[in-house]
């Protein structure tokens, strides 16, 4: 497929008489269509050629049968980075590389999904596209079958409360922290750390 109806081919001719110099020049073969499948060419404006062309009468055929065969085209996979969200899904996007000039062809369908829902570079897996448009019966698509994206680790806050004690003559401090913006489910929770006073001494500080 070229989208257009432009096709070659050749005459055989049949009944020469030996040592004859007889061919054919000129003519041309047009598809009926120009889209991809097997259909009609027609046959026109061939005439005999050769020395000994003036001997012949020629009886050509006005049609013949071949086919268009849809056309490669490759799609570049963009899969975008997305903040940990606990699940597989991954948005992205399919260009298109081959398509010619002025036709209309997308793609239409398919899923992007993260191998596993953590956070990290990992591998896309791209499933379920399809072509669309009013020319996509004309093509062929090669897709990826995978690609390579992030999970961006998702920011939380944290809020400290400091528990009030009777003088010890220590800086030392008790307390605790609690996590906001940890998904529902999630075992998030802070180990380790120190709560310390600036000062020994009794008093708000």
């Amino acid at each position: 497929y070229d989208g257009t109806t432009d096709a070659t081919g050749s005459v055989s001719l049949t009944g020469i008489v030996a040592g004859d110099d007889v061919g054919t020049t000129g003519g041309t073969f047009t598809f009926v269509s120009p889209d991809a499948g097997v259909q009609t060419v027609n046959v026109t404006g061939f005439t005999l050629s050769g020395t000994d062309a003036g001997n012949y009468t020629l009886t050509l055929p006005a049609t013949a049968v071949a086919e268009i065969l849809r056309r490669a085209i490759t799609g570049i996979i963009s899969v975008d980075n997305h903040v940990y969200d606990g699940t597989t899904d991954a948005t992205g996007s399919v260009t298109l590389s081959g398509v010619l000039a002025g036709d209309d062809v997308g793609t239409t369908g398919g899923t992007f999904t993260f191998v596993s829902p953590d956070a990290g570079v990992q591998t896309v897996n791209v499933t379920g596209f399809a072509l669309s448009g009013a020319d996509a019966g004309n093509y062929t698509l090669t897709l990826p079958a995978t690609a390579v994206a992030e999970i961006l680790r998702r920011a939380i806050t944290g809020t400290v409360t400091v528990d009030n004690r009777v003088y010890d003559g220590t800086t030392a401090g008790t307390g605790s922290v609690s996590l906001t913006g940890v998904l529902a489910g999630d075992d998030v929770s802070t180990t380790g750390g120190t709560f310390t006073f600036v000062s020994p001494d009794a008093g708000v500080q």
